[in-house]
């Protein structure tokens, strides 16, 4: 931060002496004299402060903010149920959106521009869930990052409001605008989903926030491994929140099993996961080095070109495309 200008009070020397020299020198007198020499520069500095105060201190991440930061290279590290994961918080009485806005659907590409995308469900025999997860449509979708191609099945059952919020962002290149993978924390998951257009972001911050689905993983400390199998399963993913119906863009993406997320924050309702040996190499690969050092607010203000310059070494989505609809796992 640039560090503020001290200005000195400079009174001219003859002042002082004609002051000195008068039987009826006045403090006050000596004050109000200053600031008629001075007033353009007050005004000047009034106006700072007001700029400051309306638009630059606002944007400034909170250094009394919730979010609790980990050193996830610790293997014992805990994170608590309920650990929010999105710095700026929902406004007071703000509209919850039970559903995204009407698109016109995208064409699905009849060539995958990128190899590794899986076209094909997976063995279900293969997947492992804490509990059966509701069942229903499914629809394939393959991402390009910078690391490689990341499949990822979309399920409409397990969180029908999140699933169909992410579907839209596909259909409505959202990807496409260089979204940073930003809070990459190694042995634990990976956040991204700011545009890294500006423009962008404010476009979809009108839309406004999804109301919560209902959780299907089992809550609590109970819940958080039946029978060997953990609650979030590496490669599921959700939404990042900061409190009930606060979901927006941004996203999770476990890059190992986690007995903590899932089980007490309204926002961690798993809508898909990552398919394919090529997806899951893919995110081994993403690179975890900046931790928790990216600031959200600065990447919604100055998007990609922030990144670039200040951590050149994180990694981006760059696409995203629909490559199968007509899928589904109920027999």
């Amino acid at each position: 931060m640039q560090k503020k200008k001290e200005y000195q009070l400079v009174v001219p020397l003859e002042d002082i002496e004609n002051d000195n020299n008068d039987k009826n020198f006045k403090p006050h007198s000596f004050l109000m004299s200053w600031i008629r020499q001075n007033y353009v520069l007050l005004i000047i500095t009034a106006n700072i402060m007001i700029v400051f105060v309306l638009f630059i201190h606002p944007l400034r991440p909170s250094s009394t903010s919730n979010t609790q930061i980990h050193d996830f290279s610790n293997p014992v590290f805990e994170v608590q149920e309920g650990f929010p994961l999105v710095d700026i918080p929902k406004k007071e009485n703000e509209a919850v959106l039970t559903t995204s806005p009407k698109q016109a659907t995208t064409p699905i590409l009849p060539n995958i521009p990128w190899s590794g995308c899986v076209t094909e469900l997976p063995n279900p025999d293969n997947r492992v869930h804490i509990v059966p997860p509701p069942k229903g449509p499914i629809t394939l979708v393959c991402c390009n990052t910078t690391k490689g191609p990341l499949s990822i099945e979309v399920h409409l059952a397990w969180a029908p409001l999140g699933a169909e919020r992410f579907l839209y962002m596909v259909k409505d290149q959202f990807f496409s605008t260089n979204v940073p993978l930003f809070r990459a924390l190694k042995g634990f998951l990976v956040q991204f989903g700011i545009s890294g257009d500006p423009k962008v972001h404010k476009k979809y911050m009108k839309l406004g926030h999804l109301k919560d689905d209902p959780q299907w993983l089992p809550p609590g400390p109970p819940g958080r491994e039946i029978n060997g199998v953990t609650r979030y399963q590496k490669g599921y993913m959700s939404y990042a929140g900061a409190g009930k119906n606060s979901r927006d863009t941004q996203l999770i993406m476990a890059f190992a099993n986690n007995k903590f997320l899932g089980g007490g924050s309204p926002w961690e309702v798993p809508w898909g996961q990552v398919v394919g040996d090529v997806s899951f190499q893919t995110m081994s690969k993403i690179y975890t080095g900046y931790g928790e050092k990216p600031s959200q607010g600065k990447i919604m203000n100055r998007g990609a070109d922030y990144i670039k310059e200040e951590f050149p070494l994180i990694d981006f989505m760059n696409a995203c495309m629909i490559v199968r609809e007509d899928l589904s796992d109920e027999e």
